[in-house]
């Protein structure tokens, strides 16, 4: 998987030459899929582009106990996915320390693994909203 990850990794890296000032939000999965698997395949990206020093803050967390978005409907993903994350308040005072919720200069990309409604993200750059955060982007793998 690590091949694999270096590879998409590349590609991101690739794309994020086209923003100015990209600030990568890694959109997190379920923890009882990390424990199933043993590994996280945006964190493993996120990782790699962290060597090249692109500015990757883990500002998300999941919340809660949601269902498996693939074997939900459209209407039923939305839904699923509003409150499934919350917010590490931790990188929240470093995002604000370094300037970057106020600087509207900053693109802010969420990556995510696969897309298939968009429920995932839109609830992800719902809470990014709230922060006052303008310049929302996203990146999936993968759309199903």
């Amino acid at each position: 998987m690590q091949e694999l990850s270096a590879l998409f990794a590349e590609f991101i890296l690739h794309i994020l030459v086209s923003y100015k000032h990209p600030v990568v939000i890694p959109v997190p999965g379920k923890k009882r899929n990390l424990r199933k698997r043993g590994w996280d395949q945006i964190q493993l990206i996120a990782n790699i582009l962290n060597q090249h020093s692109v500015k990757v803050y883990p500002l998300l967390k999941s919340a809660g106990r949601h269902k498996d978005q693939k074997k939900l409907n459209k209407v039923e993903r939305s839904r699923n996915a509003m409150g499934g994350f919350a917010l590490n308040l931790y990188i929240v005072d470093i995002l604000r320390a370094d300037g970057l919720l106020s600087d509207n200069a900053c693109q802010f990309i969420l990556i995510d693994d696969i897309k298939t409604t968009g429920s995932t993200l839109k609830a992800a750059a719902a809470i990014l909203n709230g922060l006052g955060v303008n310049h929302i982007h996203a990146i999936s793998i993968a759309m199903d």
